[in-house]
């Protein structure tokens, strides 16, 4: 996931941007290995005021027609954050250090 923002001083620099739109690109390519079963396999948007959220932040997929689209639960409903693209990756094994036990997690990001 990405967070944007219209703060200039916290906008990344162009080679940034630039990678991102590679990424997305390739992203949006690889997306079509979604196969059309799992898409179908997800309720469908007018399901969506019957389920409500469990709790702030939370991000669940429904389908509008033939496409997966990810929403997150803010208060109170579900906000759009995008189509769902690309496929799932293999877990990271990530040794462990004082803030966090060792084990597999879906992703390990320096900061």
């Amino acid at each position: 996931m990405r967070t944007f923002t219209r703060n200039k001083s916290r906008t990344a620099d162009e080679d940034e941007i630039r990678s991102l739109k590679n990424e997305s690109e390739l992203a949006a390519t690889k997306g079509a290995e979604l196969d059309d079963k799992t898409i179908m396999s997800f309720p469908s948007i007018d399901k969506m005021a019957g389920m409500p959220g469990k709790k702030e932040g939370e991000v669940r997929v429904f389908r509008d027609g033939g496409v997966a689209k990810a929403f997150a639960w803010q208060g109170g409903k579900w906000i759009l954050m995008g189509d769902v693209q690309g496929q799932a990756h293999p877990k990271v094994y990530y040794p462990g250090d004082k803030y966090f036990p060792a084990g597999e997690y879906d992703y390990v990001f320096d900061i």
